[in-house]
């Protein structure tokens, strides 16, 4: 298979916003989105104007709605479809994206299912709210009754560890022609289903890890976890609350993308970098300071891309970062190899000045501040420490343990301090997120689905809730939650953060 062409696919997601919002589209809100130069959007708008694809709308500059090419390629597409032999396409991309099994039900008698729990050697029971060989009639029954919600639930009494939701399927007449479930059995959020995380391994030596007892005092919770954005991030890290935006951004490292998630409306957006990306933090004047491979990029608010420290070096990344209170960024980097001294922790100022704080460390990690700013805490993972230093503004001195990780029980990856100066920790390979009170005392375990939980950060409404992101590499049977975006409501207070004065 070729390559995908980037102008084309850059165009295609533009004409994809026509499904949002009042089915127009305005330059300025491309140009947002896809963090793109104005200049870029508008050849990118005139281009397709001149196919007809989106028009102008009159006595709007700058806005379009869907052109006659448009129609005419939708209505025959509807005319051409045949939902008998498509359905078994969109159930396998369903049953992709939720990992759980997927049937679509046809009016016309045909049906298809697609399972993707892979690692049993017995069917899956199918239950649906309404059985393939249900009749036309009997179908509009159902599905009328569940129409003012969207959806509808069924758990059957005989077999209480199944449960289906089902949702119609409309053509483009409103007519009902299907309907598509999705069955779940077993719970997506227990580390022990079927398609789970398989063997804990360190990814230093590779060596098989030894289960760790829970700590003495530590309350253990596994409950109430949600699933923010469904995601496959090869290595999902950095989650930063914006609270200029509402959003949360996010990155996939490997995947050179930066992620933001709207909570509220749900909207994401994907930004491709041009290099492996560490963090993604948002600038005080708008748009993004990025900690890249050859060092720390900025990006402006018109999407706009120019270097503020451009230092590379071969085998060398950038990694995870954080701002400080002065509004300086604290940026680490790591080897590709995962050399111990290959890696080093840096203060970059606005005007791109760089200090050197620790010149040698392995892999640098979760860096945050108390709620006072007199205290600074740094994870140098390979450690299984997290550290914590005297902080005066700009200076971090004194370095000292705060908190270990005991043997088994993963090892501390990013890190973010509560209202309160408690310190919350993943733990990668140890499948959890700890809290650690102020005086670094373990009282809190969030047990997780994921194997490899990377970071978390408060965001939301009064910032109460504690986003976790999530990697899938290296993993021979991630599970299907591995890469995504998790969510813990209602966790604690988190502080707000500062933005970039650069």
């Amino acid at each position: 298979m070729g390559r995908p062409v980037p102008a084309v696919t850059r165009a295609l997601d533009v004409l994809e916003l026509f499904h949002h919002g009042d089915g127009t589209l305005f330059a300025p809100e491309v140009i947002r989105k896809f963090q793109l130069p104005r200049t870029t959007v508008h050849e990118l708008l005139t281009t397709l104007a001149a196919r007809s694809c989106p028009v102008p709308v009159a006595d709007q500059p700058g806005r379009h709605c869907p052109g006659g090419r448009t129609y005419r390629l939708g209505s025959r597409y509807a005319e051409q479809l045949d939902l008998a032999a498509e359905d078994r396409q969109v159930a396998r991309e369903v049953a992709g994206t939720c990992g759980e099994t997927v049937q679509v039900a046809i009016l016309d008698d045909t049906d298809t299912d697609t399972d993707t729990d892979t690692d049993t050697d017995t069917d899956t029971d199918i239950v649906c709210v309404a059985e393939a060989d249900t009749d036309e009639d009997d179908l509009r029954t159902v599905l009328a009754s569940v129409r003012e919600r969207g959806v509808a639930v069924e758990r059957r009494e005989s077999d209480p560890d199944v449960s289906c939701v089902a949702a119609p399927v409309r053509d483009r007449t409103g007519s009902v022609v299907a309907a598509l479930s999705i069955i779940r059995t077993h719970d997506p959020l227990d580390r022990g289903a079927r398609g789970g995380t398989g063997e804990p391994r360190c990814r230093r030596c590779r060596c098989a890890l030894r289960p760790a007892r829970t700590p003495r005092g530590a309350a253990v919770t596994t409950t109430r976890l949600d699933v923010a954005v469904h995601e496959r991030a090869e290595l999902g890290e950095g989650p930063t609350w914006d609270p200029v935006t509402g959003r949360l951004i996010w990155v996939d490292i490997v995947s050179a993308r930066v992620h933001t998630y709207d909570p509220v409306s749900g909207r994401r957006t994907v930004m491709a970098t041009e290099q492996h990306v560490g963090a993604a933090k948002p600038r005080a004047g708008g748009g993004l300071v990025v900690n890249l491979r050859d060092g720390i990029g900025l990006y402006d608010p018109d999407g706009a891309f120019h270097w503020l420290v451009h230092d590379p070096e071969p085998g060398r990344r950038g990694n995870d970062a954080a701002v400080a209170p002065d509004g300086a960024l604290w940026a680490g980097t790591m080897r590709y190899d995962g050399a111990e001294s290959g890696g080093s922790l840096a203060r970059v100022a606005a005007d791109g000045a760089v200090t050197p704080v620790l010149p040698v460390v392995a892999c640098g990690n979760g860096i945050g501040w108390s709620p006072d700013g007199r205290l600074m805490y740094f994870i140098d993972t390979p450690t299984r420490r997290i550290d914590v230093f005297d902080f005066d503004g700009r200076h971090a001195v004194n370095r000292r343990p705060f908190a270990t990780v005991e043997q088994g029980a993963g090892f501390p990856d990013g890190l973010t301090v509560d209202a309160r100066g408690a310190v919350w920790v993943a733990l990668w390979d140890g499948a959890a997120v700890r809290r650690y009170t102020a005086d670094g005392t373990l009282d809190r375990i969030v047990e997780l689905p994921v194997q490899r939980p990377t970071a978390c950060a408060f965001g939301g409404r009064d910032l109460r809730d504690l986003y976790i992101t999530s990697a899938r590499t290296g993993l021979a049977a991630p599970h299907p939650l591995s890469g995504s975006l998790l969510v813990l409501p209602d966790a604690g207070h988190g502080m707000p953060g500062s933005a970039f004065a650069g």
